[in-house]
């Protein structure tokens, strides 16, 4: 069962965007040649909160991330970041590449900086997030 599927099978209703929600998928749906990839997603992310995709190669990791931030539009379903929706306008119509590399280029807006945390290796920064982590520091950072 891909990454996809399993989310979709075991997702409750999504809760109405909050002022805190960052970034809300609501039905979020993919297809290649007839194979559905991403199946209704639905997901809130809030101020402040750390979200990991984990899955084996092909289960769609990728290409949620690609319908995030519009690199490839979704099938069905929406992407709203900071409540405005992603990739279609008000009216309906598809949001121009312009458009949509204004959103893109929002300090932060899909993907934290990797610059901004560079003085400490890509794996402290990015496990330290983990709270088993935070329990096990040596984990991180072996004694020499």
């Amino acid at each position: 069962m891909s990454l996809s599927a399993r989310a979709a099978s075991s997702a409750t209703p999504i809760a109405a965007a909050t002022p805190e929600t960052v970034l809300q998928l609501s039905g979020v749906t993919k297809r290649f040649n007839g194979h559905t990839v991403l199946d209704s997603v639905n997901l809130n992310v809030t101020a402040g909160e750390t979200v990991c995709l984990l899955g084996p190669s092909g289960s769609g990791k990728s290409t949620l991330l690609r319908c995030i931030n519009w690199l490839e539009a979704p099938d069905e379903g929406s992407v709203r970041l900071l409540g405005q929706r992603v990739g279609v306008r008000a009216d309906g119509r598809r949001m121009s590449d312009r458009e949509l590399a204004s959103i893109r280029t929002q300090p932060d807006a899909f993907f934290s900086n990797p610059q901004s945390e560079r003085a400490r290796s890509f794996l402290a920064n990015y496990t330290t997030r983990l709270p088993f982590l935070h329990e096990h520091p040596e984990i991180i950072e072996p004694s020499s």
